[in-house]
């Protein structure tokens, strides 16, 4: 551990290789000529710790490390000076292939399951995490997301929001499907589904902005502070007490956009962390995801792009009804 407490502390069960390809535009069942390729260090946590590395903040990495690769995860993070503790596992840490479209500003995305972990380094894990959150302020914020891998059960965030209540720490949960609705559960500080995760978990469809503030305020209502529905192309909205914000994308070039969502969440930390209000999370959210997608492969904002987009982003309270 650093001497100084970690304000955001990341989990990433399932970390992963990108491997993102560059295309002038998709041709299916054809040749597509690779314009450029990148590899990043990734898996959602370890996103959000970076983009905060990246911006100053005092952050920490909590997940799994693979034996066979030679910890390659943990040698990447202590390589970009990121503080971490992670729980070394059999196997190799998995690869993602993603194929970007310059043509149409499209990703896809082939990614693998990630090597099944034990029940023993499922209880290391928690007990890892059960230290690290007695060390931290009360004010800190565990940042739960992403898939994990075979062998670890769907209550695996519930029981790790129970436990950062338990020591005051707030929790931002950002996954899908049983993780999920499993999470939820345990009333995390807050949410960010996507569309389609967020009808799965209120059990009704989701197909406009008004449709994504019903779904959050029924969210709020579940006893769950904050709920961010971010929403692809159109941007974002942010539900709480004090209402409901909307926000389209920040304008920039669409360069990469498997990023955006985990910069997103950095920059909700941040607002979380400096206290600020609904408009100015949201505001937050949008600009760091808007500095992600003007950059390629799997590579978070930068605090100056942060700060350049910053003041781009436009805000609107809805009136929901």
């Amino acid at each position: 551990m650093n001497q100084t407490a970690p304000s955001i502390i990341t989990v990433t069960l399932n970390p992963c290789l990108d491997r993102t390809s560059a295309i002038a535009d998709f041709i299916l069942n054809g040749t597509n000529k690779v314009l450029h390729v990148r590899e990043d260090l990734s898996g959602k946590g370890i996103n959000v710790s970076i983009a905060l590395h990246q911006w100053d903040i005092n952050t920490c990495c909590l997940g799994f490390d693979y034996i066979s690769g030679e910890k390659q995860v943990g040698k990447m993070l202590a390589a970009n000076k990121i503080t971490h503790h992670l729980v070394p596992v059999e196997g190799t840490v998995r690869v993602n292939i993603k194929i970007f479209n310059e043509k149409n500003g499209t990703m896809t995305e082939f990614n693998e399951k990630g090597q099944p972990v034990t029940e023993e380094n499922i209880q290391q894990l928690l007990k890892s995490t059960e230290q690290i959150l007695t060390q931290a302020h009360p004010d800190s914020i565990l940042v739960l997301s992403g898939s994990v891998p075979a062998g670890v059960p769907a209550t695996i965030y519930r029981s790790l929001i129970e436990l950062s209540k338990a020591k005051n720490i707030r929790v931002l949960l950002d996954t899908s499907g049983e993780l999920l609705i499993e999470g939820v559960k345990a009333r995390p500080y807050a949410i960010k589904p996507n569309q389609d995760e967020i009808a799965q978990l209120t059990g009704h469809p989701v197909n406009t902005i008004e449709d994504a503030a019903h779904a959050a305020i029924k969210c709020n209502q579940m006893g769950i502070p904050y709920v961010c529905v971010s929403l692809g192309a159109k941007g974002a909205l942010l539900s709480s007490s004090e209402g409901v914000f909307y926000a389209p994308p920040a304008p920039v070039k669409v360069k990469g956009i498997q990023g955006a969502g985990d910069s997103l969440v950095a920059g909700m930390c941040v607002s979380f962390l400096q206290g600020k209000n609904t408009e100015t999370a949201l505001r937050y959210a949008t600009a760091a995801a808007g500095g992600s997608v003007g950059r390629e492969g799997t590579l978070m904002c930068t605090k100056e792009e942060f700060e350049r987009l910053l003041p781009l982003v436009k805000v609107e309270q809805l009136s929901i009804r």
